[in-house]
């Protein structure tokens, strides 16, 4: 029943108020064929007297501590290049599995060879372990994350453009997809999960489990969260990966799974390099992408692309220049987020104005009372 092999992949930092929860969830799995490779990101909190305890117990759990803080792209690849099992199976040191989670995902996986990794529903917990309270945060997170199943086409398309909403912690993948197109790339910090899912997509299926086998961790308080929606250096940054992504992606899928998934986009019909590069150009550009520049650049230096874009694409160096002149460096999201900050400091601006106002008008009765007892004592003493 358990024939192959489970390794699962924890990383964590300064996890001691959590992870006992967690790593219950883990040990208690129906499915006993395991490997359990934690990555401590060199945490100084108690988090190591806490993993040892349970190692002591349980001689599956494998302990790595990194020798300084590399965060999670780092961490990750470390896990997964000592992994020894058929399937890997992702977690955060705060996510909680229900018992027969790997059970029911290893017995689909066998089921169907040409799946990849497979993900499961989700619910909300907070730090605590209790069900998400604020309904609001509750319905914004499930509008991100549930999701049905759709042909990989359209899954990739929806990643690249809207973002990610495949739930990590509830992942389990094939270690040779893992060996094919390689773990985490380190040049993201937010968006390392969504990259590594488009890459596994070009070489095989996915699935979701539509039964709620992952219980998802959202920080409420006195943690930061990397993608809060609250810190704008988180936004930026999500911003920011995501452009480069974005472009990095058309970089490195090959032409016929760029046509499969894109085609429906074309301006025209590609028919050579150049005009493959035109038409990720144009889909960086209506997603305002800024990287687009730097590819329509290019091109408009080699006199045969510029014949190409005149041409076939009637792009002249003028229409470059008007491009050029648009905004490009916040989504609407953001700017309706920028707005709505801008307006909360005015309101607060007219409140301290008026608060202004308001001691000063306590200032000058108290002023006048000041001068009434001055007043009141010299007749007194008169």
């Amino acid at each position: 029943m358990y024939t192959k092999k489970v390794s699962v992949v924890l990383v964590l930092y300064n996890a001691e108020n959590f992870i006992k929860a967690t790593l219950e969830s883990i040990i208690n799995q129906t499915y006993k064929n395991m490997e359990i490779i934690i990555v401590d990101d060199c945490s100084h909190d108690n988090t190591s007297s806490v993993i040892k305890l349970y190692q002591d117990k349980d001689s599956r759990i494998r302990y790595v501590i990194s020798d300084r803080n590399r965060q999670v792209c780092n961490s990750g690849n470390l896990g997964f290049n000592i992994v020894t099992g058929d399937y890997i199976a992702l977690i955060g040191h705060d996510d909680i599995w229900l018992s027969n989670k790997i059970e029911k995902q290893v017995e689909y996986m066998d089921l169907h060879p040409e799946c990849g990794v497979c993900f499961t529903a989700i619910d909300f917990i907070n730090e605590n372990g209790e069900k998400l309270e604020d309904s609001n945060k509750e319905t914004v997170y499930k509008s991100i994350f549930s999701k049905s199943n759709m042909p990989k086409q359209t899954i990739v398309y929806n990643l690249w453009c809207g973002g990610n909403y495949l739930c990590a912690p509830s992942a389990i993948i094939r270690k040779s997809i893992i060996d094919l197109v390689g773990g985490y790339q380190i040049c993201y910090l937010q968006l390392q999960d969504l990259d590594l899912w488009l890459r596994i997509l070009e070489y095989s299926e996915l699935y979701i489990l539509q039964e709620c086998l992952t219980l998802y961790c959202i920080c409420e308080k006195d943690r930061s969260n990397l993608s809060s929606t609250n810190d704008i250096n988180a936004r930026l940054r999500f911003q920011n990966e995501s452009m480069l992504m974005q472009d990095n992606y058309l970089d490195i899928i090959s032409d016929s799974f760029f046509k499969e998934i894109f085609g429906h986009k074309f301006k025209k019909k590609p028919l050579n390099l150049y005009e493959l590069e035109c038409e990720k150009i144009f889909l960086l550009y209506e997603i305002k992408n800024v990287y687009y520049m730097k590819r329509l650049q290019k091109l408009l230096n080699i006199p045969a692309a510029r014949k190409i874009l005149e041409e076939k694409y009637y792009l002249y160096e003028k229409d470059f220049y008007i491009m050029e002149s648009n905004h490009y460096y916040w989504g609407n999201n953001d700017e309706k987020y920028i707005s709505v900050l801008s307006d909360k400091l005015k309101e607060y601006e007219e409140l301290t104005k008026r608060i202004s106002i308001t001691f000063d008008k306590y200032n000058m009765i108290l002023e006048q009372k000041d001068q009434e007892i001055l007043r009141l004592k010299k007749m007194l003493e008169g």
